[in-house]
């Protein structure tokens, strides 16, 4: 089982890169690859029947057929992404450059600050419009990423501040924004906007107070409705909130600033501030440990190590804490 899982998993990989690299965008290419992928998962379950009947298969008959079958569902995954076509990137194919447009959506994502000015959301898109039409389209579902500047206005900054808040997640925004059409890149080795937005799963990447610009066209948030989204992300957030607060009221800075960013991945707290005059996150990079102030395997080995730590003091056997660890760790 194990090899073939493998080989489903290889397959599988070797479709996504052979879509990607061919760039085949044809209709009929599900129609084809999914009869090839149910004879392939068909031809390896009647092994394993024949295998749970004591009769040995071949090696090829073993790693072909869940070969093909990931081959197929890699190349109709990977196409399906590239050339999706639903009505949100409809719309925003439909749009000239600098032509206005209304959105609604709910914020899916913690609010990442990227400096005192800036942040990005992650928005769920329920419903986009022209500014020049009063019908809204429903386009439920799609995703763009919103990077939104701090308005130079301080009547307007108060909403900069309550974005940025993680307390913002859920929320549902509406806002007046001015089409930049999505840049591809310069070079082969250069920053492609296109393939990153499609990595991260959005459609269009849009911008708000976009100081570039002039009068409406630099967009504007015009309605800000407050809601919940997901329980599990809602309560994640109020625990790193008070993480926070627990830090800075038990250390001084930057120790508390340096704990934030070691634990939960709390990389804005170190931005801007020095050590012995030398910015934290420079000496960090010089060091080559800048992976400890970013969200990865090491914040959960650190938080495991904790959580383990506490349940081992109160003496509860691991069989019993281990379930409860993992549930936390989720």
């Amino acid at each position: 089982m194990i090899n073939r899982i493998l080989a489903l998993s290889i397959g599988f990989i070797v479709g996504i890169v052979a879509a990607t690299l061919c760039d085949v965008n044809s209709a009929y290419l599900p129609w084809i690859c999914c009869p090839v992928a149910g004879a392939g998962l068909t031809l390896a379950l009647w092994t394993i029947h024949q295998e749970r009947r004591w009769v040995e298969a071949s090696k090829a008959m073993i790693l072909i057929p869940p070969l093909i079958a990931g081959l197929a569902l890699g190349l109709i995954r990977a196409n399906s992404v590239i050339h999706a076509d639903t009505p949100a990137i409809e719309f925003f194919n439909g749009l000239q450059k600098d032509e206005l447009f209304d959105m609604k959506g709910a914020i899916v994502a913690e609010p990442e600050q990227r400096g005192p000015r800036s942040l990005v959301l992650r928005l769920r898109l329920s419903a986009l419009k022209k500014a020049s039409n009063s019908a809204w389209i429903d386009v439920s579902g799609d995703e763009v990423r919103v990077t939104v500047s701090k308005p130079r206005s301080k009547s307007k900054a108060a909403i900069f501040a309550a974005l940025a808040d993680s307390r913002a997640f859920g929320n549902v925004i509406t806002a007046r924004a001015s089409w930049t059409p999505i840049p591809g890149s310069d070079s082969p080795g250069g920053f492609n906007m296109k393939a990153f937005l499609l990595a991260e799963g959005c459609v269009a990447d849009i911008k708000l107070y976009n100081w570039r610009k002039r009068g409406e066209l630099r967009g504007a948030v015009t309605n800000i409705e407050n809601h919940k989204g997901f329980f599990m992300i809602e309560w994640a957030l109020a625990a790193k909130r008070d993480f926070l607060t627990t830090y800075c009221y038990t250390m001084p800075s930057p120790e508390s600033r340096l704990v934030s960013g070691a634990t939960l991945g709390a990389r804005f707290a170190l931005r801007g501030h020095k050590y012995h005059g030398t910015l934290i996150e420079d000496i960090f990079r010089s060091a080559g440990v800048g992976h400890v102030l970013a969200v990865s395997g090491l914040h959960v080995s650190v938080v495991s190590l904790l959580l383990f730590s506490l349940f081992r003091l109160s003496r509860m056997p691991p069989k019993y804490f281990a379930p409860i660890l993992i549930l936390l760790l989720f």
